[in-house]
């Protein structure tokens, strides 16, 4: 599976969501200008942790647009930026 990002690799499975952060492989990346931890370096685990509505959000790492069919198995490095936007709509 080749990652959207380059030099990124991705996951084969995805984390147990019940992970903790202090699990081994936690990895600390910055959300939203917050600092955050991503259990297992897990994407889908870090917007799992931040309890949101994946069908309204668009994601970027690093300022790569993420498609939405990589969230769940990109692996995030420590360090990284990642801006979470909800899709609002209305007039």
């Amino acid at each position: 599976m080749n990652s959207p990002i380059p030099n990124r690799q991705v996951m084969t499975s995805t984390p147990d969501s019940s992970s903790s952060n202090q699990a081994a492989g936690a990895v600390e990346v910055v959300l939203n200008g917050r600092r955050a931890v991503a259990p297992q370096g897990s994407l889908i685990g870090l917007l799992r942790e931040a309890d949101v509505r994946l069908e309204v959000i668009a994601v970027e790492v690093n300022g790569e647009v993420v498609p939405r069919e990589q969230l769940e198995v990109l692996r995030l490095q420590t360090g990284d930026t990642v801006e979470v936007v909800t899709l609002v709509g209305g007039g």
